[in-house]
């Protein structure tokens, strides 16, 4: 697809791309053949796309998949893929991060920057093969980021306590219209059981957000700084930095399985 034809379909559609929400829309159709090759999507399996757009992937995926579901937000969108009258596509009209995901076995998507994070996690709530998903580069990195690298982050062990996930690919802004300002990322997420085990997942998530607040401070620092939140009393922090020495190390230091035996070491000397 060329960029003339994405602006005459949507000035059509009276559409104006949001840069706020990171909207741009692929127009390199090797990008959208190698996305579904990479998923080795086949005619068994129900795909999930999310954020269609225009219908560049979609039309890939429903040449390969058995079945393809689309959530799209914006009704004028869902009109112009509606008109190409896919078969085996059947089109949500709905806001991704507000409705109940349905059953799929591979998900294929370009997302919008602005949402990444949060329909990331959505999407690892549920059971599925596999996803390739494109990403802001910078991003991706830190999806994969191993603890004592600069991007290691809160993302990085949320993510990697859900699946794997690698990065396969850079994707040149000139691949898409409006060219980002930033190169995109193909990364593929492999859902598994997690490697290590929790007591409560609820609270190590919580633990994993209040230490990466203050990622560079030491753990003793980082707890007595978020010990009301975590609801830890001031004279227990002593006690739990001294154990196995965890004081003394740097929060972006800690792997997530330590992270995980640091949650289960304060939830057991919590405030009851």
């Amino acid at each position: 697809m060329k960029a003339e034809e994405v602006k005459r379909i949507l000035e059509e559609l009276n559409i104006h791309p949001s840069k706020r929400r990171g909207q741009s829309f692929l127009l390199d159709e090797d990008v959208a053949r190698r996305q579904v090759k990479m998923a080795e999507v086949g005619p068994e399996d129900v795909v999930l796309e999310i954020g269609p757009g225009l219908g560049i992937l979609t039309r890939h995926l429903c040449a390969s998949a058995g079945k393809v579901i689309a959530i799209e937000k914006d009704g004028r969108f869902c009109s112009h893929l509606e008109d190409l009258r896919l078969k085996n596509l059947e089109l949500i009209n709905a806001d991704a991060l507000e409705i109940k995901l349905p059953e799929f076995d591979i998900t294929v998507s370009n997302l919008p920057y602005s949402i990444s994070s949060d329909i990331t996690f959505k999407l690892l709530e549920r059971r599925f093969y596999v996803g390739i998903l494109l990403y802001q580069f910078e991003f991706a990195r830190r999806l994969v980021a191993m603890n004592g690298t600069n991007d290691y982050s809160r993302l990085s062990v949320n993510t990697q306590y859900y699946a794997d996930a690698q990065i396969m690919e850079k994707i040149h802004p000139d691949s898409f219209w409006p060219q980002p300002s930033v190169q995109s990322a193909m990364v593929m997420l492999m859902p598994r059981e997690p490697l290590f085990k929790v007591t409560n997942e609820g609270f190590f998530f919580d633990v994993v957000k209040a230490l990466f607040c203050h990622r560079r401070k030491t753990i003793h620092r980082a707890l007595a700084i978020e010990a009301s939140n975590l609801n830890i009393s001031q004279d227990r922090i002593g006690n739990i930095s001294k154990d196995a020495d965890w004081g003394r190390k740097r929060v972006e230091e800690l792997a997530p399985a330590e992270i995980g035996a640091l949650a289960d070491l304060i939830l057991n000397t919590r405030i009851e």
